[in-house]
């Protein structure tokens, strides 16, 4: 008996450590692919410009101005004064809940730097969790987190959006998801159900890309091979969605704005914060590559075409990255591991989404109607999904996992 304890105290602390270990790992290479970041990390507040960072600051403040003088925290008539205004839309709950509790013992350049330091450390700690579910290797399952946290989408959300670029719940969504296949135990679902209500408080952006995911997801393992019954797969699952979709739509009811306050977002917004297909392909105006080269390929590549070069938007920044297309592609021809199909589905179908509604080749439209535009037009506050470039993220979450194959294959 003594021997058995000894034994689990001894395998607890080897996977403890393993945890550690990377996000100690996750740290590192936080600090050395923002570096200088790290020496002003005091000083000043981590992106740049202001617009959404101020307002996403102003935020984390009046949430501790209200609580402190006992205001109504969804409304603020320090704006808009004399009547006020509710403070709709996206509130980005959790990150501005964080900022308020670091805000009591730190000023607002530390926490603000705390708070993005930590999604970019934790959103590879994610990727790292729901990879090694499916390879149970350390390497492979680090170089997933290093895909999904470092892609341009991600370091060009954290530039501003600090809802954004806490992405860690995602990957551990997913997680949650695929345990349903293999456990029949309630636990996953009631914990996968309180994660979904984590995403939705991180951003609803991101509550709307899961609930899609946890629908394709249905949909394909329903008819596949599972370790458990369908009955047992559909209870667990109706469970997991029941709690993540009613949580959330407390969330929307707390959120004041409505359709009949505000005119719907115009389809045009849809268009100009969607993806161009050679977006994809073609790395951003803040990558290394075009820093370092002023911009050469960039412009060489319009200029071959004899099209402007576009100015730069952070929803624009959605590079694949070749060596990620490169590994990803060797895991579906060389290495057709278990779910590879089922991600490839997932990658194809959230780049589509990212198009927005129109296809858009130069930035520039060619008329070909896509799924967001179907959306737009028959789904209820669809129009509130104005940056349907943002969908590039369970893309990427895809490829970091295809990726993990190939690494683990090699």
């Amino acid at each position: 008996m003594e021997n058995s304890t000894y034994s689990n105290r001894l395998i607890t602390k080897k996977i403890f450590g393993e945890h550690v270990s990377v996000v100690f790992i996750f740290s590192i290479l936080t600090i050395i692919l923002t570096f200088p970041v790290i020496l002003d990390f005091a000083s000043e507040a981590a992106g740049f410009g202001c617009y959404d960072k101020c307002h996403m600051m102003w935020r984390i403040w009046w949430t501790d101005f209200s609580f402190e003088n006992g205001l109504d925290f969804p409304h603020s008539n320090y704006i808009f004064y004399p009547d006020g205004v509710d403070i709709g839309g996206n509130m980005a709950y959790f990150t501005t809940f964080i900022g308020f509790l670091l805000v009591q013992f730190l000023d607002y350049v530390i926490a603000w730097n705390i708070i993005w330091f930590l999604g970019l450390v934790f959103g590879g700690y994610g990727c790292y969790l729901l990879a090694n579910n499916f390879n149970k290797n350390y390497f492979s399952s680090i170089i997933a987190g290093t895909i999904f946290t470092f892609t341009t989408y991600h370091m060009g959300q954290s530039l501003a959006h600090i809802g954004l670029s806490m992405i860690v719940w995602l990957p551990i969504f997913v997680l949650f998801l695929f345990k349903l296949l293999d456990k029949q135990s309630k636990y996953y679902s009631i914990v996968g159900g309180i994660i979904f209500f984590l995403v939705s408080l991180t951003h609803l952006y991101y509550s709307v890309f899961i609930a899609m995911f946890s629908i394709i997801f249905f949909a394909i393992y329903i008819f596949k091979q599972k370790k458990v019954s369908n009955k047992t797969f559909i209870t667990n699952f109706s469970i997991l969605l029941t709690i993540g979709l009613v949580s959330t739509s407390v969330l929307f009811l707390l959120n004041p704005a409505s359709s009949d306050e505000f005119p719907n977002r115009a389809l045009s917004e849809h268009i100009k914060y969607s993806a161009s297909l050679e977006s994809l392909i073609l790395p951003g105006s803040t990558h290394t590559t075009q820093i370092i080269s002023d911009y050469g390929m960039n412009i060489s590549f319009y200029s071959f075409f004899d099209k402007p070069v576009p100015i730069g938007e952070i929803e624009h920044l959605i590079f694949l990255g070749y060596s990620v297309i490169f590994l990803s592609a060797l895991a579906v021809i060389r290495y057709r591991r278990n779910h590879v199909w089922f991600w490839l589905l997932i990658c194809g179908i959230f780049v589509v989404m990212s198009f927005g509604p129109e296809l858009k080749i130069f930035h520039q439209s060619t008329g070909i109607v896509l799924p967001d535009k179907v959306f737009y037009d028959a789904v209820p506050e669809w129009d509130e999904i104005r940056a349907p470039a943002r969908f590039i993220v369970m893309a990427n979450l895809a490829l970091a996992v295809l990726a993990s194959y190939a690494v683990y294959g090699l």
